[in-house]
């Protein structure tokens, strides 16, 4: 009689065990792949180009929270080619801004002698619209403008950040030496 009772609580036991094990805690195996599934994809979401955080959610699955790439601040570059489109001295405005740094290109109308003038009150111009905004770059050159171009809709469609740094870079030593 004993042997019976400790060989049923053994069969028991592992009928519940093999139970545990298939069943995985409750959960039916299309929940489990299903839940996988959804980390696996969570965590190996390409980044390109964007800084993310990854926070784990209530069911927690880690999610990527995409910021807009790192330092450029398209919002600010718009208000500011907005406000000063409605220079006469000007046409073809184009602006971008990184951190504290604003490059600003434009195409003059107004006679060359006059260039120099028309940069500095760009140059105040942005400062006051934007006290964050500390150091501004100029450049009547057809080749920044074209290249700020580029890089701006490259920053819209969230090309790696750090090719978008180099160029941005690249363009203010241009415009620096160019003009």
């Amino acid at each position: 009689m004993i042997f019976n009772k400790r060989t049923s609580a053994v069969v028991v036991a592992a009928i519940c065990l093999l139970s545990f094990c298939l069943t995985g805690c409750s959960m039916t195996n299309t929940q489990r792949i299903g839940q996988n599934t959804t980390q696996q994809k969570a965590r190996t979401i390409p980044n390109r180009g964007m800084i993310g955080k990854m926070p784990a959610n209530p069911n927690g699955v880690q999610q990527i929270v995409p910021q807009r790439t790192a330092t450029f601040n398209k919002a600010k570059a718009d208000n500011l080619t907005k406000m000063l489109a409605g220079m006469p001295e000007t046409r073809n405005m184009i602006t971008a801004v990184r951190g504290n740094t604003a490059i600003v290109g434009y195409t003059p109308t107004g006679p060359a002698k006059n260039i120099p003038a028309v940069k500095n009150t760009i140059s105040e111009k942005v400062r006051q619209t934007d006290k964050t905004i500390t150091n501004v770059v100029v450049s009547t050159s057809p080749t920044i403008s074209k290249d700020l171009n580029r890089l701006i809709f490259d920053i819209t469609n969230n090309k790696p950040v750090k090719d978008l740094h180099t160029r941005f870079d690249q363009m203010i030593q241009m415009a620096k030496t160019t003009g």
